[in-house]
C-alpha cells in the first residue's frame, strides 16, 4: 500500500469545510446568548428596581414589566414581580435574576430577562 498525499483539491475542500463550520458555530452563538443566574439583593422603589450582582461591581436594573415566578413557582409573563413592591426599601432576602450581557453601538449592559420570587432564591 502506498502513502496518500493530500492534493490541492483536498486542502481547498478542508478549508471550505472549516470556514462553513466556523460560520455555523458563529451563527449559533449569536442566536443562543448565554444566560446567567444570580441571587441578588435589590432596592425597589416606585420608579426603579436596582440590584447588585454579587460577584462583580455591576448594578443592574430590573424592568418593571418582566417575566417572573411567584412564591408558589407560578410563572407570570409580565408585570412587576410581587417580591419587589415599590416600597423604597431594600429587600432583606435574595431574589433570583436571570440576565444576559448585551452590547449595542459600543455600549454594554446586563439585561435582566426573568426574576424568581420563590424561596429558593438564596440557594
Amino acid at each position: 500500500m502506498g502513502t496518500r498525499v493530500c492534493t490541492r483539491r483536498d486542502l481547498v475542500l478542508l478549508a471550505v469545510a472549516a470556514v462553513c463550520v466556523g460560520l455555523l458555530l458563529f451563527q449559533w452563538g449569536r442566536s443562543h446568548p448565554q444566560v446567567h443566574q444570580a441571587g441578588v439583593r435589590c432596592l425597589s422603589a416606585p420608579g426603579v428596581i436596582q440590584c447588585d450582582l454579587p460577584d462583580d461591581d455591576w448594578t443592574i436594573s430590573i424592568p418593571r414589566d418582566v417575566a417572573w415566578t411567584d412564591a408558589h413557582s407560578e410563572r407570570h409573563e409580565d408585570g412587576r414581580p410581587d417580591c419587589l413592591p415599590p416600597t423604597g426599601m431594600s429587600r432583606d432576602r435574595s431574589v433570583r435574576v436571570w440576565w444576559t450581557e448585551v452590547e449595542a453601538e459600543g455600549t454594554r449592559w446586563r439585561q435582566v430577562v426573568m426574576v424568581g420570587c420563590d424561596d429558593s432564591a438564596g440557594e
